[in-house]
């Protein structure tokens, strides 16, 4: 009964954000505007039933002074991923120019609604507590990685790091955005 009264309870707070926080105004369906409502409120279920995933481990880790079983490497791979997905979503649903840029090259508006971008957001906050807890409770108070792990951190780290600058300072053109974002997407997966 604790579990189910939980998932009832967090339905009702992601059907409560799915009514009251923005729509998307780019979707467009037979019902509308009950398309949009719907897809918020979908949208912002997903938001709160799958956030609660990430805090088990905040938990357990704060209750026993410890985080031995949490992997150092699933740790910061899973920040990054967090970290450059949401910059990806942010970007396509704040930035006026990644969505007039990414409109022209693909004839289509983005899709990219606030309950994405929330869920990302807050995944790398969490997955940040989780890099916190391994330094703050850990033996050495730093955050040894294994040797393929360093290639992955600085496969994706020099290039998310480098292109904007490249972008910035002229040698790549400005059209460069919408790919840079996408690339980010994909280090998430």
């Amino acid at each position: 009964s604790k579990i189910t009264s939980g998932l009832g309870s967090l339905c009702i707070v992601g059907t409560i954000l799915g009514l009251i926080m923005p729509k998307n105004q780019y979707l467009h369906g037979q019902w509308y505007p009950w398309y949009r409502v719907v897809s918020s409120v979908i949208g912002y279920n997903y938001f709160a039933l799958w956030s609660v995933c990430f805090y088990p481990q905040v938990l357990l880790n704060y209750r026993r002074k410890s985080t031995i079983g949490l992997s150092n490497d699933f740790a910061i791979l899973n920040f990054m991923g967090w970290s450059f997905y949401s910059a990806y979503l942010v970007s396509m649903y704040s930035n006026k120019e990644i969505q007039s840029l990414y409109a022209e090259r693909f004839r289509n508006e983005s899709t990219v609604q606030s309950n994405d971008v929330a869920f990302s957001v807050h995944a790398m906050i969490l997955s940040f507590i989780y890099l916190v807890q391994i330094v703050y409770y850990g033996e050495t108070h730093s955050l040894p990685l294994k040797p393929a792990t360093w290639w992955l951190v600085l496969g994706m780290g020099v290039p998310s790091a480098l292109v904007p600058i490249l972008i910035r300072c002229g040698y790549l053109d400005d059209s460069a955005w919408p790919d840079y974002f996408y690339v980010l997407s994909l280090f998430n997966i």
